[in-house]
């Protein structure tokens, strides 16, 4: 036991057979190792199981915070993503007209009609980037339900 208790030099030793014979050698050995009684390493252990509760709660809360935080602004986003979309739509539609105008101007229209065509562009391409800011908010939505479902199961 002398040993053992050399040569691992434990803070901490459970009495569980209350032997003050061995509590002499330990002390002896390892003049700075605390002995617990059993009902006192229980305690220890209940106290740490409590707070570990209480932190795992707390993190549940955190996280499940964050993860309506997520969601609100994830819809903040589609909102935006969305009038993006009815903007390049109605700007897309101009060019279309101030297209057919230009053509009904003939010669005096073509520099119209090459910006026209540059407007219905662009608004198509504003219209393809807003698509892919909705598959990326939906991936982070889809991960903050992965979120929710990880908390579901572990609390």
């Amino acid at each position: 036991m002398e040993q053992i208790i050399k040569k691992n030099e434990p803070d901490f030793l459970i009495d569980t057979i209350g032997d003050n014979a061995l509590l002499d050698r330990v002390f002896k050995v390892r003049k700075r190792a605390k002995v617990l009684t059993t009902d006192v390493a229980l305690l220890f252990a209940e106290v740490l199981t409590e707070r570990q509760e209480q932190i795992s709660k707390q993190i549940h809360l955190d996280l499940s915070k964050l993860k309506n935080k997520i969601n609100s602004s994830t819809h903040e986003v589609f909102k935006a993503s969305d009038s993006i979309t009815a903007v390049s739509n109605r700007l897309e539609v101009l060019a279309i007209n101030a297209g057919i105008q230009a053509s009904r101007a003939g010669a005096f229209g073509k520099g119209f009609l090459v910006v026209a065509s540059e407007v219905k562009n662009t608004a198509r391409e504003a219209r393809r980037l807003s698509g892919d800011i909705d598959a990326i908010v939906s991936e982070i939505s889809t991960l903050a339900s992965d979120i929710e479902k990880a908390l579901s199961r572990g609390h």
